[in-house]
This record gives structure tokens, C-alpha cells and sequence, in this order.
């Protein structure tokens, strides 16, 4: 029997503001804290293409 730890939990408290970025996996965020919070909680990785919609 194989155990794994736990996920940690992570608070994450982005801003309102909206500066859209898109990210490396095609999708638009509505800010660099959103593409960074979203790519935590999904185990993904996504880095910032460009400033601006994708």
C-alpha cells in the first residue's frame, strides 16, 4: 500500500482589477494572479504568452 501525502491548501486572494493576460494554455485570465492561482489548483503549468486577450 502506496501513501501519499496530502494536497496542501492554498489562499489565494487575487484582485479585481482586470488586466487580461493570456496564458500559455491558450486561455484568457483576468489578470496574472488568476493564470498563476488557476495553473495551482489544476497541478498545471501556464505561464503569461502575452499582455491582452488571447
Amino acid at each position: 500500500m502506496t501513501l501519499q501525502a496530502p494536497m496542501p491548501v492554498f489562499l489565494i486572494f487575487c484582485s479585481e482589477s482586470s488586466q487580461p493576460v493570456c496564458g500559455t494554455d491558450g486561455k484568457t485570465y483576468k489578470n496574472e494572479c488568476d493564470l498563476c492561482s488557476a495553473a495551482m489548483t489544476s497541478k498545471g503549468r501556464s505561464d503569461v504568452r502575452h499582455q491582452g486577450s488571447c
